[in-house]
């Protein structure tokens, strides 16, 4: 079943598929470009996955039904070099939130939320991105999301 809202026999409307998910880490490292909670992540804990869509392993969303969604997350950083920020994209490419900075302060943190249109198949991540070309170490991140409508 990939409605999101329906019908039943009743007239009642449902709401049979509902994608959402809660995923945190507690480290891992992170140089310009990279995916927030993905390959290198540490300690992942998975709160939320219904319906399996957020992958740990690439640390994407991918919508199994089109429509608005809604984003968080956050990222704190041990590290003071690099001025590192957080953004959502979709695609890989398409930035769908501002660039949230954690400047030259030893863990401190970004957080950044947005809603995103998405169709059928498109994935989102929250990537990492820097003002200089560095790698910083991540202490604590999360993410999450889930169908607004």
């Amino acid at each position: 079943n990939t409605r999101a809202l329906g019908i039943d026999n009743a007239s009642r409307v449902t709401m049979p598929y509902q994608p959402a998910f809660s995923v945190s880490s507690d480290g891992g490292s992170a140089s310009s470009g990279f995916t927030i909670i993905g390959s290198t992540a540490q300690n992942v804990s998975v709160v939320t996955n219904v319906g399996s869509h957020f992958a740990t392993s690439t640390g994407r969303f991918t919508a199994p039904v089109a429509g608005n969604y809604f984003f968080s997350g956050f990222a704190n950083f041990s590290t003071t070099s690099g001025g590192p920020a957080i953004a959502f994209r979709k695609n890989g490419t398409t930035a769908i939130s501002q660039n949230n900075y954690a400047y030259s302060v030893a863990y401190n943190g970004a957080a950044v939320t947005c809603i995103a249109n998405l169709a059928v198949n498109d994935y989102v991540h929250l990537e990492c991105n820097h003002y200089n070309n560095v790698t910083s170490t991540i202490y604590t991140s999360a993410v999450c999301g889930f169908l607004i409508g």
